[in-house]
């Protein structure tokens, strides 16, 4: 299973390598490549060769919270199946169940009063509500501590991708409350329009375009 900050070129060969080998029982080889999101375009390339030609007995399975940032041709050489979001009313009773989106995992994670989840999502309301000058001066910060935690080789969960999965979430929930109003509040397309532009950052991101641009362009879409 490979899950990471980013999926490089490296991670899929050596795990590409791995599935080359028999295995001992002789059934099945299952890879599952968890925040498939994240492979940059290299790794994607590289990966769309064995899905182009499988070999052996051996399911790869990729997991992703959308697929902007995947190669249409990785993507049709895959069976899609979608897994959508939770009612609120068939998880209510979890804690945290409404600022979780809809996701029961993140739901208990962020029931945990230490949790980073909760840290982000107070961070990423903040950010909503600036100014555009304060957002613009909140990325260079957050910038800033991303490359210091790099350089100290910490082990603390990534900030900027926790930032990215809560402000998904709650422009998402702006967006069906929108709908639900009939655009009383704010025209429906200023949320799609935040939406599009996060999706755009992350894949700024993957190909390893500058932090601090790729997050402008999200911070300036509102």
């Amino acid at each position: 299973m490979v899950d990471a900050e980013k999926i490089t070129v490296d991670d899929i060969r050596k795990l590409l390598a791995k599935m080359s080998l028999k295995s001992a029982s002789g059934n099945y080889k299952i890879i599952i490549i968890d925040n498939a999101n994240r492979l940059n375009l290299s790794s994607q390339n590289v990966l769309l060769k064995t899905l182009e030609e499988p070999k052996g007995k051996a399911i790869i399975i990729l997991v992703a919270s959308g697929g902007e940032t995947l190669l249409p041709t990785i993507i049709s050489r895959c069976v899609k199946i979608n897994f959508n979001l939770v009612p609120y009313k068939e998880m209510k009773q979890l804690p945290s169940a409404d600022t979780a989106g809809g996701r029961p995992g993140l739901a208990y994670d962020m029931s945990n009063p230490d949790s980073m989840y909760r840290q982000w999502r107070q961070s990423a309301e903040d950010f909503l509500r600036m100014p555009l000058y304060q957002r613009l001066s909140f990325i260079d910060e957050l910038v800033k501590e991303a490359k210091k935690n790099k350089e100290q080789k910490s082990e603390e969960n990534d900030t900027i991708q926790g930032l990215i999965l809560m402000w998904r979430i709650l422009i998402s929930d702006r967006l069906h409350n929108a709908l639900r109003m009939n655009g009383k509040t704010r025209p429906p397309t200023a949320y799609t329009k935040a939406l599009r532009a996060l999706a755009e950052t992350e894949i700024m991101l993957q190909e390893n375009i500058n932090k601090t641009l790729a997050l402008q362009h999200f911070a300036l879409s509102f």
